[in-house]
């Protein structure tokens, strides 16, 4: 079994035996992308003649395909398929972004848009970018460069870039928000809606039942269990979690729901609401979306362990602590300085990415 070094070096030597011919001549490297939540990955890259831009097809999942017994020749040639499949929409995207345009803000200013992110997590990559605080998350920003309900290319606002740009970072994050509903329109659907059609249609087909029946039976079962939620995304499905930053957005779906509401970080992508009517607890929810997380949410798609708050009335978002945290918290608070002191002094014991990332491909491409 080859290395993980011999793996790369493997693909890169042989990718173009299963390329057609006019590819035969690209220029191929692997470069280190850091992505989402400070994930540093291996993308194999295949620029075109001419072309500033590439898929960026990442190796380190693939490498633990090959691990478990995946041939390796497999392995190339689905890349190789993996770059044909993704390269023609790279070439001829309606917004072709050239690399002396990014500075251009007249040319990219109707193509920006946010992304929300973990802040703690992403301390390496917001080094060099401007985002706005929002509780324990940073809204960041970034320029579509091509989107369609299979994938999503976009390249990160840097500081270099904003301060080109001239413009100041309230002012990139009002603009960013405005483009939000025109780039990627905000879904909120009822996931008992979603759930009740996609077991009727069990039904129906298992049971030999009437779409009707299928359909009683389905609400029967939906109505016996499970609280009131809400799916919160955008019509791609990437990166719709930042919707409940947008103010309009956020009284839509109180106005939905019929009120205040909690927000789970479902992950980068969406996020989950929940009704506070239905009178659920914030530490039922809060471990709802810690066990949601440990067991389902990949590294790079973790958004938070926390719970969020909307209050209608008062326009507000926060976040969301506990009861058995606050009385934590209140405890600490009562004891002597001495110990409180003692404690603290334990806890203290330029380009942006070039690369067309499209989001969905089989597992192989981000």
């Amino acid at each position: 079994m080859k290395s993980y070094s011999e793996f790369m070096e493997y693909i890169k030597e042989n990718v173009t035996d299963y390329l057609p011919e006019e590819f035969e001549k690209e220029e191929i490297s692997i470069q280190q992308v850091v992505k989402n939540n400070d994930m540093v990955l291996d993308g194999l890259m295949i620029f075109s003649h001419g072309s500033h831009v590439s898929p960026a097809i990442y190796l380190n999942p693939l490498y633990e395909q090959y691990k478990e017994g995946k041939d390796l020749d497999e392995i190339v040639s689905n890349i190789a398929d993996a770059y044909i499949e993704n390269i023609e929409p790279v070439v001829n995207r309606e917004f072709q972004a050239q690399l002396e345009d990014l500075g251009n803000y007249e040319i990219v200013k109707d193509y920006i848009f946010p992304k929300l992110v973990n802040l703690e997590k992403n301390s390496i990559r917001l080094q060099d970018a401007p985002y706005t605080q929002r509780e324990d998350l940073a809204v960041t920003y970034y320029i579509k460069v091509l989107g369609n309900s299979y994938s999503m290319s976009s390249l990160m606002i840097t500081n270099f870039l904003m301060g080109k740009y001239g413009v100041t970072l309230e002012e990139l994050h009002a603009l960013a928000m405005e483009n939000l509903e025109q780039l990627s329109p905000v879904v909120c659907v009822s996931l008992m809606d979603t759930a009740e059609e996609v077991i009727a249609d069990g039904l129906s087909e298992r049971e030999g039942l009437s779409d009707e029946e299928a359909r009683e039976h389905a609400e029967e079962i939906i109505s016996n269990g499970g609280m009131e939620m809400y799916y919160l995304s955008n019509e791609f499905k990437i990166n719709g979690a930042v919707c409940i930053i947008n103010e309009k957005v956020q009284q839509m779906v109180a106005d939905q729901v019929g009120g205040d509401y909690y927000i789970l970080p479902s992950s980068v992508h969406e996020v989950i609401i929940v009704p506070k009517r239905v009178n659920a607890s914030p530490r039922e929810l809060t471990d709802m979306v810690n066990a949601v997380n440990a067991k389902c949410v990949s590294e790079d798609e973790y958004l938070s362990d926390n719970i969020y708050q909307y209050d209608a009335k008062e326009h507000k978002f926060s976040r969301c602590v506990p009861e058995r945290n606050l009385k934590k918290n209140l405890e600490l608070d009562l004891e002597p300085v001495a110990d409180v002191q003692e404690e603290k002094n334990t806890l203290q014991s330029e380009l942006p990415e070039q690369s067309h990332e499209p989001m969905k491909h089989s597992g192989k491409i981000h």
